[in-house]
């Protein structure tokens, strides 16, 4: 018998070169590693990839074993194998949910109780780790992924590349059950179309199938799987799983995420697509921007690192960013004024909504302004300067076109006349 892993939830040996035997950490790990028991043998007929089928050899302790699956893990860009895992997903996502909560597996009732359990630990001890300015879009990814949809399905629940294993080119085994629920099917699709190689995904995709709001669903829960390395290190008194863990959370919280497409004629959501194909295409979506004045009436201006997609290095006297698909173009305002400046808690008040059109972006605008005396902190990737200046001293630099002073033109569209005259109803008192 040689011990071949100590991994989180158990231990595992293999036995006499062909078996695997496995014994739980922890209590909640055994009722996992028994329902494979009942599962997974009614599963095997309905899959058209290997899966284990264990039994139980003691009780006390609980130990089962299962035959060895042949493999090592599935890489990352192993596109050959994609389109195979997608089916294998497609068919594992339409089994019979009653029959496989009878057979021992939490049900939507159990399992979204167990969501809202590990949610609330993990912004208890994860979001308050973060910068100030990634909490709110943390929070928001929390908010995103707390309620389960509508349709929900058998879900293996943890399916990274350690469980997929591949042996001679072909699929050796899908491994590793204990964590199978009924839930949110994009959570099986987390890394694979996020982990993975933009051929694999497609692959996946193209044989698997699924809605544009799943696939973005699955994004969230690609971005929320290092929370977890940070909530077991805390937990446990790892300190290297701690710090790992909020590098890969950080990492993954600025991946490409979906942003709301826009109609330019009605100003209405009309879809959705990644920030980097609202880019590349210049699709319409929908930008907000909010003017930040003091009690004095000066307005915060800033510039833009040199290191943004859109207009880097220009200043602008607005915070602002896209809208998220599904996001509130409000609640998109004060994430975003948060995010760049560190400015929480304030009353947005509309200005205006306008439509901006160039050749570098196009969208619907939703400007509003607020009132602040508090301390600003920049975030270091978004904003590399900024202070308070006097509105005339804005629009001096804005019309007089001062060398160095060069502000981004979707900011002077949109809201420079309202800015201008704001100038001027200060210089007639």
């Amino acid at each position: 018998m040689e011990l071949i892993d100590t991994g989180w939830d158990s231990r595992a040996w293999l036995v006499d070169g062909i078996w695997i035997e496995r014994e739980p950490r922890r209590p909640e790990v055994a009722r996992g590693l028994l329902s494979e028991t009942w599962l997974l043998p009614w599963l095997t007929p309905q899959l058209p990839l290997p899966v284990p089928e264990p039994f139980v050899i003691d009780h006390d302790p609980l130990r089962v074993r299962h035959r060895l699956l042949p493999g090592a893990p599935l890489r990352p860009d192993d596109t050959a194998h994609a389109p195979a895992i997608g089916a294998f997903l497609r068919a594992l996502h339409r089994v019979d949910v009653e029959q496989a909560v009878a057979l021992g597996v939490p049900d939507s009732d159990a399992s979204r109780r167990e969501l809202e359990h590990t949610h609330a630990r993990l912004a208890g001890v994860v979001l308050p780790l973060l910068e100030p300015g990634q909490r709110t879009r943390a929070a928001m990814l929390l908010e995103t992924l707390a309620t389960p949809p509508a349709d929900v399905s058998l879900v293996h629940g943890d399916l990274g590349p350690g469980h997929v294993l591949v042996d001679v080119g072909r699929i050796g085994g899908v491994i590793d059950w204990t964590d199978a629920h009924v839930g949110d099917p994009a959570l099986d699709l987390a890394w694979l179309t996020h982990g993975t190689s933009s051929g694999f995904a497609a692959a996946l995709l193209e044989a698997y199938g699924g809605s544009a709001a799943l696939r973005a669903r699955a994004l969230g829960w690609h971005q929320l799987g290092p929370w977890h390395e940070v909530l077991y290190g805390v937990e446990n008194g790892r300190d290297d799983l701690v710090a790992s863990g909020l590098v890969g959370v950080r990492d993954r919280l600025a991946l490409d995420e979906l942003v709301a497409l826009y109609d330019d004629r009605t100003g209405q959501p009309c879809g959705s697509a990644s920030r980097s194909r609202v880019r590349r295409d210049n699709l319409v979506h929908a930008g907000t921007g909010v003017v930040v004045r003091n009690s004095a009436g000066q307005v915060y201006v800033h510039r833009r690192t040199d290191t943004k997609d859109v207009y880097p290095g220009l200043y602008d006297f607005a915070a602002g960013g896209v809208v998220s698909a599904g996001e509130d173009p409000r609640a998109a305002a004060a994430r975003e004024l948060e995010e760049e400046l560190g400015v929480g808690g304030v009353e947005l008040r509309p200005l205006l909504r306008t439509y901006y059109a160039d050749a570098v972006t196009r969208y619907v605008g939703f400007v509003f302004e607020t009132t602040y005396d508090g301390p600003v902190a920049h975030l270091p990737d978004e904003v590399a300067w900024g202070g308070w200046m006097d509105i005339a001293d804005v629009v001096a630099r804005i019309d007089g076109n001062q060398p160095g002073w060069e502000f981004v033109p979707d900011s002077v569209a949109c809201a420079g006349d309202w800015l201008r005259s704001q100038a001027t109803r200060r210089a007639d008192r």
